[in-house]
């Protein structure tokens, strides 16, 4: 995939094979959690595929010849630019944690999407509960693009629960991270669960 990338870029190609491989290329990087691949991917294709074509159809005469070759570019569709213009908002908020960047790139490139609009608010608000809702309503892609904020999320909602509890049911414990005990144990929790119930904190006892 990189030596294909590598070679359209090399070309400067922006027509609408250069627009369908960079297409494939992303989903796929997206998929292997490559972010390496489908960062820069996305970038061309978003400043450069899709628009030099838009700038060259803007700037074209509008004889019916000029519409045609316009139509065969590598322009996006409306549905193909909200798709990929969500995963720079989503990649910018949860990879790169750059809240602010991802506020200026959604009104950019016009994003509206209430799934992708409400991961942003739970990123600001620190809304586990939400965050992890959306990350179970959204497409296997923008799923996976979320996922670079897991770890994150979850941190905050151990540490909230952390400070809020002596002890909770763990099954309340599981719901707020999103994970098993099991899991939470494996990654390192000090927590210690006796039965149905994880004992965060034990009570001091006066002597």
């Amino acid at each position: 995939m990189r030596k294909l990338r590598e070679s359209l870029v090399a070309t400067s190609r922006t027509d609408a094979f250069a627009r369908k491989a960079y297409i494939f290329l992303i989903h796929a990087a997206i998929l292997a959690r490559a972010w390496q691949a489908y960062h820069p991917a996305l970038l061309y294709l978003l400043t450069r595929i899709h628009a030099s074509s838009t700038s060259s159809s803007s700037t074209s005469t509008s004889s019916p010849g000029a519409v045609a070759a316009a139509a065969t570019g590598g322009a996006l569709s409306g549905p193909e630019l909200r798709e990929f213009a969500s995963y720079r908002v989503l990649d910018l908020a949860c990879r790169e944690g750059d809240l602010g960047a991802a506020f200026e790139a959604r009104a950019r490139w016009g994003v509206v999407d209430r799934r992708v609009e409400g991961v942003l608010r739970a990123l600001v608000r620190g809304d586990w509960h939400a965050f992890w809702r959306l990350r179970r309503a959204v497409d296997g892609y923008q799923r996976k693009v979320m996922d670079w904020a897991e770890e994150g999320v979850r941190l905050h909602a151990m540490k909230c629960v952390g400070m809020a509890y002596n002890q909770a049911e763990r099954r309340f414990v599981e719901r707020c991270a999103e994970a098993a005990w099991e899991e939470l144990k494996r990654r390192g929790c000090g927590w210690e669960c006796e039965g149905e119930w994880i004992m965060i904190r034990k009570r001091k006892t006066k002597s």
